[in-house]
C-alpha cells in the first residue's frame, strides 16, 4: 500500500503543534518531510511504523524521522460519542527548525544523534511518558518563544532516555537510494519470501556477500539478526490476518511462515507482548457489533 503523502501546514513558525482526539480524526498511512514528535493516549490502539506492527497500551511518545510511513488504529466502540478521551498531542518540525546546520553544532551533538536514530522510529514508554505528554500539552498554550526552547529542552531529554526502534531498514524514503540499495534488495527478498525457509546462504547470495560478512552487515545496520527481522515481518503479517475473522490461528501460523504453532505462539509473543489469541481479542472485542 503506497502511504499518502501529507503537506504539513508550517503557518505561523517552521513547527506545527496540535492536539487531536481520536473520535474526530482518521490517523491514515502516510509520510511528510518534517519529524513527527507525538504523544499517544489511548488503552485500545494499533500503530504501524514502517515495518513494525505493534500494539499501544495507555500513553506513549514516538519520534518518527521524515518520509518514514506510519498510521495508527484507534479502536474506539463508541466513536460517535464526543466524550471519548483518546488523544494525540503532535509536533511536526523540520530539522532545520531553529536554523540551517543548528543540530550540528557541538552543543546539540545528542539531539543530533537522537534525529538520526529516529529514521527508523523510537517510542519512548516509562514512568515519565504521561507526564511528557502534559507538558506537550502545556506547549500548546505558551507564547512562540517559551514554546520554542521547551521543544528544544525536550528533544534533548529524550535524547538521555531509553526507548525502543521501530522499523527496520527500506521503509524511510529519506535514506540515500545507493546507500540502502543492497538493504532494500534483501528487505524485498524476504517481504516477498517470507513464507519460505529463507537460509543464510540464500539471503547472502542476494546481498552479494559471504555469510559471516552478511551477518555482520546486516546487524550494523538494522541492531538486530537477520532470523529477528525475518521473524517481525511474519509476524507484521500474521497481525494483519489476525484483523479478520475467517482465518484460525493455526491457518495464520503457516500463511505467515512458522512450520508450528509452539514457535509461532513463542515469536508472537516475543515481538507483540501477548499471544496471537490475546492480540485478537484485543483488536477485535470493541469493534464487534453489541446485540
Amino acid at each position: 500500500m503506497k502511504p499518502k503523502y501529507e503537506q504539513v501546514p508550517l503557518i505561523k513558525s517552521l513547527y506545527n503543534i496540535k492536539k487531536e482526539f481520536f473520535y474526530n480524526v482518521h490517523v491514515p498511512w502516510h509520510i511528510h518531510v518534517e519529524y513527527e514528535l507525538v504523544f499517544i493516549h489511548t488503552d485500545n490502539g494499533i500503530k504501524h511504523v514502517g515495518s513494525h506492527f505493534g500494539t499501544i497500551h495507555g500513553s506513549e511518545i514516538l519520534l518518527l524521522g521524515p518520509n518514514l510511513p506510519h498510521n495508527w488504529l484507534i479502536n474506539m466502540p463508541n466513536a460517535d460519542i464526543e466524550t471519548n478521551t483518546d488523544y494525540q498531542v503532535v509536533i511536526h518540525f523540520p530539522k532545520s527548525v531553529f536554523g540551517a546546520e543548528f543540530f550540528d553544532l557541538a552543543p546539540f551533538a545528542d539531539i543530533n544523534k537522537l534525529l538520526k536514530r529516529s529514521e527508523l522510529g523510537l517510542c519512548f514508554k516509562d514512568d515519565e511518558t504521561a507526564a511528557i505528554g502534559r507538558e506537550m500539552e502545556a506547549m500548546l498554550r505558551m507564547k512562540e518563544f517559551d514554546r520554542s526552547i521547551a521543544l528544544l529542552e525536550m528533544l534533548q531529554r529524550l535524547s538521555a532516555k531509553e526507548h525502543s526502534v521501530l522499523s527496520s531498514y527500506g521503509f524511510n524514503n529519506a535514506l540515500n537510494e545507493e546507500k540502502v540499495k543492497r538493504m532494500n534488495k534483501v528487505f524485498k527478498y524476504v517481504t516477498i519470501n517470507y513464507k519460505e525457509n529463507i537460509s543464510l546462504e540464500d539471503i547472502a547470495g542476494i546481498a552479494n556477500m559471504t555469510p559471516p560478512a552478511f551477518c555482520k552487515y546486516f546487524k550494523e545496520r538494522t541492531h538486530k539478526t537477520f532470523v529477528e527481522f525475518v521473524n517481525e515481518v511474519r509476524i507484521g503479517h500474521a497481525c494483519k490476518m489476525l484483523f479478520e475473522d475467517n482465518y484460525n490461528i493455526l491457518q495464520i501460523c503457516y500463511e505467515s511462515g512458522f512450520n508450528n504453532l509452539s514457535n509461532f505462539n513463542r515469536q508472537f509473543k516475543k515481538v507483540i507482548n501477548m499471544s496471537p489469541v490475546e492480540y485478537r481479542k484485543k483488536i477485535l472485542s470493541d469493534s464487534k457489533e453489541k446485540p
